[in-house]
Formats: C-alpha cells, structure tokens, sequence
C-alpha cells in the first residue's frame, strides 16, 4: 500500500490502511484505465481487519483483492470517484533533441561529457491544456552489477514543459554522483511508469517505479505549473 488521498489532503500507507472499508467495493484502475470493481483483505486475508493491529512487513501495509487474471493494478479509488486519464506516448530514447538536452541538464549539474542512457521518454498532457509535457528517466551506472557508485553515475527523472516562449527542465526524482572514488550507496534506479489523476484535480500525477539494490518500490509526484512535489514514496529493501 502506497498511501492515499482524503478531504483535500495526502495521506501515508498507514493512515490510509486505518480507512480502508472492507466490506465495500473498490473501483481499481490499471495502465489502460479502468479494470473491475474488486473487495479488498488485509495482508492475512482476514476481512474486516480494520480493528486488527497488524505489524507492516518491510515498513509497508499490505493489502489483498478478489480481482482475477494477471492484470497489473495501480491503483483503487472509491467506488464512484471521478478518476482523470489521458493518452501519454512513447518516443524513442535515441531522438537527438531529448539526448542534447539531458547532457546540458547533467552537465549543469556539473557532469562534463556525460553519459547519456535515456531509459525512456513519455509525452502526455499533464494539465489537460492542450500543451504536452515530456518526461524522461534516464539512468546511468559504471557497474550496475553493484551497490557502488562514482563520478558521472546518475539516475533522473526530469520534464520539458513549454514556459511562455521557452522550453525549461524541471527536475523530478535526480541523484547524481560526483565522488571521485567508488562508494556504496545503494543508488535508486528511476523509470516513469504512468501518469494517472489520484486526488480529482485534473492534473495528472507522474507514476515512477523504483528499484534499488536488493529493494523495488514506487514514488508519485504532484504537478503544478513549474513546480513538482513528492507526495507519496514506499521503497522495500528486502
């Protein structure tokens, strides 16, 4: 369980766990929009747990459904809750202009002659005004077989977005290393997931999957104008 959204404000996995009702439907909603109707349990399958204390396994709550098939859930709502989509594409990760401006961006941040892996580039209309966004993750490590990391090293999440008569980059999810020896951080590998509307704004929230080592998990990041907020994370290290 990542969290939830309630009156107006974000809410953490285990405040949201407290309001879950059990004996009510969920609409649940995938990458293509909506998928069923589903009950949810709690981690032990014991319905109406609400009033059960249960000790969450690797600082998470989690949660069951009846929902049949393989089908990749993302996210539930209140039955009736009004959820936005829109279409988002994909570019090519090799398209020049996007590979230009991820090394201007790297190199701002004080990587001369980056190496530049785009890992995947999503174009979609975060603010439903008719003006596309485009985002990137991009990811770079020396040996990735390892949790060590050194100069040049990076992984990003950043959005181009058109600001009155300029195009500008926002970061999102960014660490970028400069140690000039390897050094073990357990560095966070960023991939945008989807966008999708969790608190009936009609602004999109930006999806990530997370994964590090020996960990995954999933971060999401509000929109608004210039301005980019994390408003939910819940990484597992196993």
């Amino acid at each position: 369980m990542l969290g939830g959204f309630q009156d107006g404000t974000w809410i953490t996995d285990s405040e949201t766990y407290k309001r879950l009702q059990f004996d009510q439907p969920y609409d649940v909603y995938g990458l293509n929009g909506f998928i069923d109707a589903v009950e949810v349990e709690d981690y032990f399958g014991v319905v109406g747990a609400t009033s059960v204390e249960i000790e969450p396994y690797c600082g998470a709550y989690y949660v069951s459904s009846n929902l049949g098939g393989e089908s990749q859930v993302l996210f539930g709502f209140a039955k009736g809750w009004n959820v936005t989509l829109r279409p988002f594409m994909e570019t090519a990760v090799d398209t020049p202009v996007y590979q230009q401006a991820v090394a201007e961006w790297l190199t701002s941040q004080g990587i001369a002659q980056p190496d530049v892996q785009i890992t995947r580039i999503l174009r979609t209309d975060i603010e439903g005004d008719g003006m596309d966004e485009i985002f990137i993750s991009a990811t770079r490590f020396k040996d990735p077989s390892t949790p060590l990391t050194e100069f040049g090293d990076y992984s990003i999440v950043i959005m181009r977005k058109i600001s009155g008569s300029e195009v500008v980059t926002i970061p999102l999810a960014v660490d970028v290393y400069h140690s000039a020896q390897p050094e073990p951080t357990y560095p966070y590998t960023y991939l945008l997931s989807s966008f999708i509307d969790l608190n009936q704004d009609g602004y999109l929230e930006v999806v990530l999957d997370v994964t590090r080592w020996e960990g995954t998990g999933t971060i999401v990041y509000e929109v608004k104008g210039l301005s980019t907020i994390q408003v939910i994370k819940e990484i597992c290290a196993e």
